[in-house]
């Protein structure tokens, strides 16, 4: 039997090879996935699966309708990216991460056809997912695309739901340069006859979506149509009291530990589905109820606008692009943040939109920590303050490392905000965690 230390370090060496398969990039297809599903008997289609797509809100969604499924007695597999501190934590069963001894064996099973095939770093962990779940006989399994939706490894499912959360601009390298293009791919795993739940999608696509059911004779929900809801009550503490009423039943004073109007839309979005999903799983008001309340335990999310410190209050959020860092200030407005001045901690990915992200932070910003996870495709810090300097921030401090940056952040001992990358939003957890005892 190996030892612990053993296992990590086999654990770390699969994935430095895993991680390097990022140099194949991103290839249009579903080939290479198909195949390697099929050498090990295609585990896809051994259990039921909800898929869900969209710019925004796939994380909240997937982790909402997992944790209901959880607390409606199901063994529920869950799929997500990127992962935030450890790799495990895309693959979960019951809130739990594959355990490293297992995530061994199946990688090693797969790697050799992987390699001769030259998948990519995405189609061999989606294979790997779902060769788990096969394995552990999971009731259900929530599976999360990881970009676009056409050609997503994930898009092999036979799902008995499809949910598109929303669309807006987001890796157009990949999916287009226009809403129309993007929502094309999106729409790409509606499947025949399959129900399709959407989310607030913007109405210059509607149309898109509307056309590709009619094609496939396909049921649509549209989330905001099928529920009513309204925010009742916000607290400080990022958590939100809502109502909600479906064509089946009203849901009062549901507790969400998670805040904004975008929960909102998704808690609307997963609630469609769930009501959607009762006449196969024992899904009912309490579990619904139970699995809002304990989402976060139920599925490990975490960085949702989330406040770490209450004093001075230390706010972290994976805000990543232009859209997801409007909902953010917005949501701390609504929370009653909106006159707090931040020291904000700040760093992402070269191909976003940094200076519409700036602009929106700007008037809650005391003090800029630009900073840069640990990956090659970061922006460079200091390019990040010199886009800060032309939009005229007062107090700009260039810091490239992020641990740095976080104890310049912490040493001010003012209120605080994190956001930006996953990568960088994963690098700072593990450290806050360390450094707030």
């Amino acid at each position: 039997m190996k030892t612990i230390n053993q296992n990590i370090d086999e654990r770390e060496r699969i994935l430095e090879k895993l991680f390097s398969l990022h140099r194949f990039g991103i290839k249009p297809g579903l080939e290479r996935t198909l195949k390697l599903l099929e050498s090990c008997g295609n585990p896809h289609l051994q259990f039921p699966s909800v898929h869900i797509a969209g710019t925004n809100g796939k994380g909240s969604v997937s982790s909402i309708i997992s944790s209901i499924l959880i607390e409606s007695g199901c063994k529920t597999g869950l799929y997500t990216s990127p992962h935030l501190v450890k790799f495990n934590e895309r693959i979960k069963i019951n809130g739990e991460d594959i355990e490293d001894d297992i995530f061994i064996e199946l990688t090693n099973r797969l790697l050799p056809l992987a390699m001769e095939m030259k998948a990519t770093f995405f189609e061999i962990t989606t294979v790997l997912a779902f060769l788990y779940f096969a394995e552990k006989k999971v009731d259900i399994a929530v599976i999360e695309t990881g970009m676009g939706g056409r050609f997503d490894s994930t898009n092999v499912l036979e799902p008995l739901i499809s949910i598109i959360t929303n669309i807006d601009y987001d890796h157009q390298e990949y999916l287009g340069d226009t809403l129309e293009e993007i929502a094309f791919e999106k729409a790409g795993i509606m499947k025949y006859h399959t129900p399709c739940v959407l989310g607030n999608i913007n109405h210059s696509v509607k149309s898109i979506f509307l056309d590709k059911a009619s094609e496939l004779n396909i049921t649509t929900y549209w989330a905001q149509e099928y529920c009513k809801g309204r925010i009742i009550l916000t607290k400080k503490e990022l958590h939100q009291i809502i109502n909600l009423k479906t064509p089946n039943n009203e849901y009062e004073n549901l507790e969400m530990p998670l805040a904004g109007k975008h929960q909102l839309d998704n808690l609307m979005i997963a609630l469609t589905a769930a009501e959607l999903l009762s006449y196969k799983f024992k899904i009912n008001t309490n579990s619904i109820k139970n699995g809002i309340l304990k989402l976060k335990e139920n599925s490990g999310l975490k960085a949702r606008i989330e406040l770490i410190r209450e004093e001075p209050p230390l706010i972290i959020d994976v805000a990543h692009n232009p859209d997801s860092t409007k909902i953010m200030i917005e949501t701390l407005e609504l929370c009653g943040w909106g006159t707090t001045k931040f020291n904000i901690l700040f760093g992402v990915m070269e191909d976003k939109d940094i200076m519409q992200m700036l602009k929106s932070v700007k008037p809650m910003c005391n003090r800029l920590i630009a900073t840069q996870p640990k990956i090659e495709r970061a922006r460079k810090a200091p390019e990040i303050s010199k886009i800060a300097g032309r939009l005229e921030f007062i107090d700009i401090v260039t810091e490239p490392d992020s641990t740095k940056a976080l104890e310049k952040l912490l040493f001010y001992n003012e209120p605080a905000l994190i956001f930006g990358s996953f990568y960088l939003i994963g690098e700072i957890l593990p450290l806050l965690d360390f450094k707030l005892i």
